[in-house]
């Protein structure tokens, strides 16, 4: 319960920083992209902030596999997506960026 308060406490605050409304909320790497209960119930935190997020349920059970990432119902606002991550690869890249640098 608590990481899903602070999860949802995050999302709310970042919320505010933003000068143009909310286009979609990504879920990704560990917890994100692989945690339908999880994801269902920052979205249901999430409702009195954003009451026209809608998760499918059928999506989320499936990470969104099925529809490209999409998560969220239909014609619902904002989109709710769960994207793969590869920290690994990403990670290497870095290092190699930094190596050819010095």
């Amino acid at each position: 319960d608590m990481f899903v308060y602070r999860l949802a406490q995050q999302i709310a605050s970042n919320l505010v920083a933003l000068s143009a409304p909310l286009d979609a909320l990504v879920f990704t790497a560990g917890i994100g992209e692989h945690s339908a209960e999880i994801r269902r119930r920052t979205v249901r935190q999430l409702a009195s902030i954003i009451p026209t997020a809608r998760l499918d349920e059928e999506r989320n059970r499936n990470d969104g596999r099925a529809s490209d990432g999409i998560i969220s119902q239909d014609g619902t606002w904002p989109l709710l997506l769960d994207i793969a991550t590869d920290e690994e690869a990403m990670i290497a890249k870095d290092c190699l960026r930094l190596v050819h640098q010095a």
